[in-house]
Order: C-alpha cells, then structure tokens, then sequence
C-alpha cells in the first residue's frame, strides 16, 4: 500500500473523505487521540467504534491505524 505524499503547507492538503472508509478515519482518530495521551477521548471512539462495526473488524482498523500488521476491510468480507 502506498502512501500519499502531503504537501509541505498544511493548507494545501486534501483528503477526499469520500474515498477513506469510516472505520478507518475512526481507528485514525483513536490512534492519534492515544498519541496525543487523551486516553478517555480514545476510549469512546473504541467503544463507538467496536459498537457499530463489531469488536474484530474495528480491533483490526485499530492495528491498521497504530502500526500493526492488520489491513483495513480484513476479516469483513471487503478485503
């Protein structure tokens, strides 16, 4: 998977929001909310996240998002 190169000026980035799934901008958030240690911010997009997708299919968004070896859409029949 390549990654898409941003532009230095902030300003100037774009992200069509229609092209990333749900799931994966939430594990996005989690990640970066437990980067940021705002851990019971992070614990509720958890939970939101493992309610309305299932606790394997957000558990895999959120290895996705913090490293790990998991693939977005894997174990959910879209992969």
């Amino acid at each position: 998977m390549q990654r898409a190169e941003l532009p230095e000026d902030p300003s100037q980035a774009r992200l069509d929001l229609d092209e990333v799934p749900t799931k994966q901008l939430m594990a996005a958030a989690w990640a970066g909310l437990i980067r940021d240690g705002k851990t019971e911010a992070a614990d509720k997009v958890e939970k939101t996240g493992k309610k309305t997708y299932g606790d394997d299919i957000f558990q895999t968004a959120m290895a996705a998002a913090s490293g790990g070896s998991g693939m977005i859409g894997e174990g959910d029949g879209t992969a």
